[in-house]
């Protein structure tokens, strides 16, 4: 009884790793962002993470230039999928070659729009690719030292949990809404919500979109969850956005 119940072990260890490994075709529908797709294989969508990599989130510099990469390469085109393991959210996580043969994992951090995921991945020819990027300044490697993936969404679930409601009791009162004023041309209520970079030197801060964000060293880097709370922390707005606002 007790070989069948190892026997029964061992063969469901073996269907476990030869489905990882499992090679298939599919065709991509869908970017989410740089290293995440949804494709179709067999008339059922399955969700991809590219393996030993991780592209800059929504809201830092270079993330929507990854995901426009990655649609270049692979949407609505058949690609090939390799499975190196499932994630706790159940998305397949694989390395990825087109029609050309190209690996997008390998060229995402290869055109500077990704990081080597060292955590997951040892592979020296992706950490060479890295320092190849890294030299040559592309992508997020314009900036001299910029803000990693995973220590972007770390810092921002330290932000999200100061964020957390409080008791009635200690809730305080709450702010006015700001009033137009007269450097608001349009009649508009300046828009305080979404991510801003700001510089603890200058006392500056841009929206993500802004050229001059990317240009501040890691040194003097700073990163509100949104205007307001720059604003409440002695910062202003960079000085060519007010004007492009006040033009509009």
């Amino acid at each position: 009884m007790r070989s069948v119940f190892v026997s029964a072990i061992l063969l469901a260890w073996i269907l476990f790793s030869t489905s990882q490994a499992e090679d298939f075709p599919a065709l991509v529908t869908f970017v989410k962002d740089g290293d995440t797709f949804e494709a179709r294989r067999n008339g059922e969508t399955v969700t991809i993470r590219l393996f030993g990599i991780d592209c800059p989130e929504k809201g830092q510099p270079f993330a929507d230039a990854a995901r426009k990469f990655t649609e270049s390469q692979v949407l609505n085109k058949t690609v090939q999928i390799h499975i190196r393991d499932r994630d706790r959210y159940g998305r397949l996580v694989a390395e990825v070659t087109g029609n050309g043969k190209e690996n997008l994992n390998q060229a995402l951090v290869r055109e500077g729009f990704a990081w080597h995921y060292k955590k997951h991945s040892k592979d020296p020819a992706m950490a060479a690719l890295e320092n190849q990027a890294r030299a040559e300044k592309k992508g997020v490697w314009r900036d001299i030292q910029p803000t990693a993936p995973w220590d972007y969404r770390a810092q921002h679930r330290i932000w999200a949990s100061r964020e957390q409601p409080r008791s009635k009791a200690s809730t305080p009162a709450p702010t006015p809404t700001r009033k137009p004023t007269a450097s608001d041309s349009s009649g508009k209520a300046e828009k305080t919500d979404g991510r801003v970079i700001a510089n603890r030197r200058s006392k500056v801060y841009h929206h993500p979109d802004c050229p001059n964000g990317t240009r501040i060293s890691a040194a003097n880097r700073i990163e509100f969850p949104s205007a307001s709370k720059a604003e409440a922390a002695g910062y202003r707005l960079c000085a060519e956005e007010k004007k492009k606002r006040e033009g509009n």
